[in-house]
């Protein structure tokens, strides 16, 4: 039996993928976007995954009964300044996700993106000024007979970073 693959590119997720509240005032946060990479899916589905929750880089990988072809990807990341004037003696930041499910537009059809807090860095014991970084990851869902296209969304990812 032959079947032919569709090319499903998968670059970023969206440009809204991470929208954050910043820890204080004169906080600042950079975002790099989570990047599922090229993928030529299998035919029956698969499962994508990028594990980030040890930190950065981490690349995706296919399930391991997968038949998909990726190349490229990379997980998401968050850097966050923290400044004198935000610490206050040792802090630990906390980052938590609103939802832990993203629904993608993809070719007629919606994807999930599923996860985030299992896959992803979700704190950070701080103790000097400088970056901070929250690696992110996450678990894409492709479905049978899924059609190539640029996958989006059209609501952001919200996460809070709280500190304490």
């Amino acid at each position: 039996m032959s079947y032919s693959r569709s090319r499903l590119p998968i670059i970023a997720l969206a440009a809204t993928l991470l929208a954050l509240r910043p820890i204080a005032a004169g906080a600042g946060a950079t975002i790099t976007t989570l990047s599922f990479g090229n993928i030529i899916a299998d035919p029956s589905g698969d499962q994508i995954t990028i594990d980030a929750s040890a930190g950065g880089p981490a690349l995706p990988h296919k399930s391991p009964d997968g038949k998909s072809i990726v190349s490229g990807g990379h997980n998401g990341l968050i850097t966050i300044s923290i400044s004198p004037e935000d610490l206050d003696g040792d802090i630990q930041l906390i980052l938590t996700f609103e939802s832990d499910n993203l629904g993608l537009i993809c070719g007629g059809k919606t994807l999930s993106v599923t996860d985030f807090s299992s896959l992803s860095q979700t704190y950070k014991a701080i103790s000097t000024p400088g970056d901070v970084e929250f690696a992110i990851g996450g678990r894409l869902h492709i479905l049978s007979g899924q059609s190539s296209g640029t996958c989006y969304s059209e609501d952001p990812i919200k996460v809070t970073i709280n500190h304490q």
